[in-house]
């Protein structure tokens, strides 16, 4: 013969499966009209926040229940349920009982019309809450022993058979890594560089003039040579060798003019002879292989 007002966005599985009652969800961004059914509240509509809403019934048992409020067309969010000579007073809107929406202009009027439906017995009235700190104390058990429960490793690691399965599948993949998995390729063999035979030629070559006693043919050779070198690196002209030409290598080059213009006077006398003797040609390289030595220093 009890009443009781519930106000939730969820209730209890067996006590909706009692009378049939489901609960669906929906999202609200304007402010609704609500509205009550009974004795002086029919007429009546407060508009309320969206965020007060969301939840509704979508069905119940008519053969028990009853609707007693809703918002917007169809969302119906008060119901009242008759057991025996009681009744149970679902309401899917708790924000609106809270200290922020009692400050609202029309909040509690329309709270006022909810707790009309409970009759007026004069017996005692008893408030209880959801978040009481036996529930809170509850919560934070399950919540720590959640924290605790051992994770899926930690469960490998606290069984041998799996531990020794897992460190020996973490070693093998480790020695595969080391020893297969590294790049292959086939040996490519080292080819020697080709030896520099030049200086060689030129001294057979220099060996055959001279056994020959063509000497003329090659102190002309060291004359060529002499002079390209001189045309490569001091960017003279050497087709004549005069004072401008003595004067500018011996500038570039750094050694006297009186060398540069002895040089020079071997040249012209060698180039001007059809026939020259051995100690000729020894004469004219030494003063070649002295403007070398110098010019390098």
């Amino acid at each position: 013969g009890n009443h009781v007002l519930m106000a939730a966005a969820d209730f209890d599985p067996v006590l909706m499966d009692l009378f049939e009652i489901e609960v669906d969800y929906q999202s609200l961004e304007d402010s609704l009209p609500y509205r009550l059914y009974g004795a002086g509240w029919d007429d009546r509509i407060y508009l309320l926040p969206p965020t007060a809403g969301g939840a509704y019934f979508s069905t119940w048992d008519s053969r028990y229940v009853e609707a007693r409020g809703r918002y917007g067309q169809r969302s119906t969010n008060v119901l009242e349920a008759f057991e025996g000579d009681g009744s149970i007073i679902f309401c899917t809107t708790p924000l609106l009982f809270s200290n922020y929406y009692l400050l609202q202009e029309n909040t509690p009027e329309y709270l006022a019309g909810i707790l009309a439906l409970l009759p007026a017995s004069g017996g005692p009235v008893y408030w209880d809450e959801y978040y009481k700190k036996e529930n809170l104390a509850r919560q934070r058990r399950r919540s720590r022993d959640r924290d605790e429960s051992p994770g899926l490793l930690a469960y490998f690691m606290q069984q041998p058979a799996l531990r020794w399965g897992l460190l020996l599948g973490a070693v093998s993949l480790l020695l595969y890594t080391l020893f297969e998995a590294k790049r292959r390729q086939r040996v490519i063999p080292v080819i020697e560089p080709l030896p520099n035979t030049t200086l060689e030629f030129t001294r057979t070559v220099g060996r055959l003039y001279f056994q020959r006693s063509d000497h003329h043919n090659l102190g002309s050779k060291r004359i060529k040579a002499l002079l390209e070198h001189i045309r490569a690196r001091y960017f003279l002209r050497t087709e004549v060798l005069d004072d401008a030409f003595i004067r500018a290598l011996a500038g570039k080059s750094g050694l006297p003019e009186a060398d540069i213009r002895l040089l020079c006077r071997h040249i012209d006398r060698f180039r001007q002879q059809d026939q020259v003797s051995e100690n000729q040609l020894i004469e004219l390289n030494q003063y070649i292989e002295s403007f070398y030595r110098q010019a390098a220093r």
